[in-house]
């Protein structure tokens, strides 16, 4: 039954009050849902997912891999997909983007790079990168970008206009993110930032860091709240491994300038100088949820209802 009809039912069998509540219940009437919801059980042994062309085996050095510029790790790509083709299997499967081993600045090699891999974990599989600096380079860094897109999304998202503000089908409610900084056990916090990533528009947004600095080693990192979030335009391309790191300190678009989401993921790069044997991140879940926007017509009902309401009651009142 629509917010129309359940508005005239109401009307004719008990006037406005009866109204109100209904109306405001089929308007408060839709939750949010998953459109990604990447967690569970995947894989029945470990698969890398570092090097194209390599489904097997726990890691891959990536020594003999493209590394340029102090940089190493698996290009970001869109149009590829980074998450295995075979022996994997789940909810919200499929995903992109890519892994980087990178010097800020640049300069330096950070040779060895940054390892990828779907983790085997009992059903509560991981996706743990991990960073091999062979040069123990002290400004080196890695950093993940695991990319959900549209063509994917569940729960019927993937045809409707998704937007941060109430002006698509779908608004985002949240944003969510399992980390455990200690997958390699060491005790070292690795964790230097994590960022919101979406596409909207064709254009691609990296948040401010949510963490504030936390440096906790096992935490999951909910954002609910995107009015006081901003955004910088991420300057990464298709095939890119040096403009996958975030150096721009520029947020100055609001969360509401996004109205036309077709991509999402969350960017996680490590600390100054965490780039070692015993360096690593897991992450166990990656959730995003939407919520229906209600029909205008629904909420111009209801202002209708509230207004007869209290126009019935003040008869009732006179008599």
């Amino acid at each position: 039954m629509t917010g129309q009809q359940c508005f005239a039912l109401a009307w004719r069998r008990s006037r406005a009050p009866l109204a109100i509540l209904l109306v405001s219940a089929w308007c408060a009437a839709a939750p949010a849902a998953l459109i990604v919801d990447w967690g569970g059980n995947y894989v029945s042994d470990d698969i890398s997912l570092h090097k194209d062309g390599d489904a097997t085996g726990v890691k891959w050095n990536n020594t003999n891999d493209s590394l340029f510029g102090g940089r190493g790790g698996r290009q970001f790509k869109l149009n590829t997909l980074r998450s295995p083709t075979s022996g994997y299997s789940g909810t919200s499967a499929k995903f992109y983007g890519g892994v980087t081993n990178f010097t800020p600045d640049g300069s330096g090699s950070a040779t060895g790079g940054a390892q990828f891999a779907i983790i085997d974990n009992g059903g509560n599989d991981l996706l743990q990168v991990d960073g091999i600096n062979s040069e123990g380079n002290s400004s080196a860094r890695f950093a993940i970008l695991p990319v959900w897109k549209k063509a994917d999304f569940l729960n019927g998202a993937d045809s409707q206009t998704i937007s941060f503000d109430n002006s698509g089908d779908l608004q985002v409610s949240s944003f969510s993110v399992a980390v455990n900084d200690n997958a390699i056990g060491d005790g070292t916090p690795s964790f230097g930032a994590l960022r919101w990533w979406v596409q909207s528009g064709g254009v691609f947004y990296v948040s401010q860091d949510i963490t504030g600095a936390a440096n906790v080693l096992e935490q999951t990192y909910t954002t609910t709240d995107f009015s006081s979030l901003n955004w910088s335009v991420h300057n990464v391309s298709e095939g890119s491994w040096d403009r996958m790191y975030v150096n721009d300190t520029t947020f100055a678009t609001g969360s509401s300038a996004l109205t036309d989401v077709t991509a999402v993921g969350f960017y996680v790069s490590s600390n100054q100088g965490a780039i070692s044997a015993a360096d690593g991140i897991n992450f166990s879940s990656f959730e995003v949820e939407a919520a229906i926007v209600p029909e205008p017509s629904a909420l111009m009902l209801f202002g209708l209802a509230a207004v007869g309401g209290a126009w019935t009651c003040l008869r009732r009142r006179r008599r």
